[in-house]
């Protein structure tokens, strides 16, 4: 029987790959696991889902969808999912995961244009693939995993590359930054600020200083990239942690408030509604269901 092993946050302890290639590709059948479904679970890793054959019943962030035979899903990293058998029905699939780190360091080129918007934007836990192209590399990229031959992991590096590529075009829109611009480096900042110390009472001054900008400068950046001021950004990513932390704890709402860095329970409640059209209740039982 296959068992993912996680610790008290969900956060799953199997490494994947290993610490100089940062990858791995499973191929699974949904009957492996317990009551046909693999538990919630978050990890470090990016996934990819390719369905082989059969349906597959998925929950990503609170956020329900089915897959179907040849449809693929990609999964964000830090991201709380689930997936159960339709009807009882077996489905087989595969699992690719692979670190951030596979790509080079944060500071790298090809990692700070590509892959750190990924990492840094909390509004964008999964995309359901179905276009041509990338379902095509994403094929690739799990036929080449059996190989055996020398050039096995340049081969796949490669392919990764081309996938990467795809998968970055097809999202691009949703990071709501110009990576060309000079901007791009202060918003990069001040969002790694806000994910340090989100649970923090910080303030608008504290965001801007962390780009070395004044308070106006700051809005200025973040209304237009982001679409949204600072503040507004800040709470929005304070109710995606608690979204976590519904699904993967038994924390009450008033001890997730608190650990999310909203005063009360009551507005952490009515911010939560005002954003997900659903209360904290409501979250958490569809995804325990």
């Amino acid at each position: 029987m296959n068992k993912v092993i996680v610790d008290e946050t969900f956060h799953e302890l199997k490494q994947h790959g290993s610490f100089s290639f940062p990858f791995k590709v499973y191929q699974v059948h949904l009957s492996e696991y317990d009551g046909m479904r693999f538990p919630a679970h978050w990890h470090d890793e990016f996934e990819f889902l390719l369905i082989r054959e059969g349906q597959m019943q998925c929950v990503i962030n609170g956020e329900a969808m089915r897959l179907e035979t040849g449809e693929g899903l990609f999964i964000n990293s830090d991201t709380v999912h689930t997936g159960a058998a339709v009807n009882q029905a077996d489905c087989s699939y595969y699992g690719v995961t692979l670190h951030p780190q596979f790509f080079g360091e944060r500071a790298m080129a090809i990692s700070q244009t590509y892959v750190t918007p990924f990492c840094d934007t909390p509004f964008l836990p999964f995309y359901k693939i179905t276009s041509d192209a990338l379902l095509t590399k994403l094929r690739t990229v799990c036929e080449l995993s059996a190989s055996q031959d020398l050039e096995r992991n340049i081969n796949i590096y490669i392919a990764v590359l081309l996938l990467w590529k795809e998968l970055f075009l097809a999202c691009k829109d949703s990071f709501g930054i110009d990576l060309r611009s000079r901007d791009s480096g202060q918003v990069h900042e001040m969002i790694s600020f806000i994910k340090e110390h989100y649970n923090q009472g910080i303030t608008l001054d504290q965001i801007a200083a962390s780009a070395g900008i004044s308070k106006s400068g700051c809005n200025h950046l973040f209304k237009k990239y982001m679409k949204e001021s600072p503040l507004r950004f800040l709470l929005r990513y304070r109710v995606e942690k608690g979204c976590r932390l519904l699904a993967s704890t038994s924390m009450t709402v008033t001890e997730i408030s608190a650990e999310v860095g909203l005063c009360t329970s009551s507005y952490f409640c009515e911010t939560f509604k005002k954003i997900k059209g659903i209360t904290p209740s409501e979250y958490r039982r569809i995804n325990l269901a």
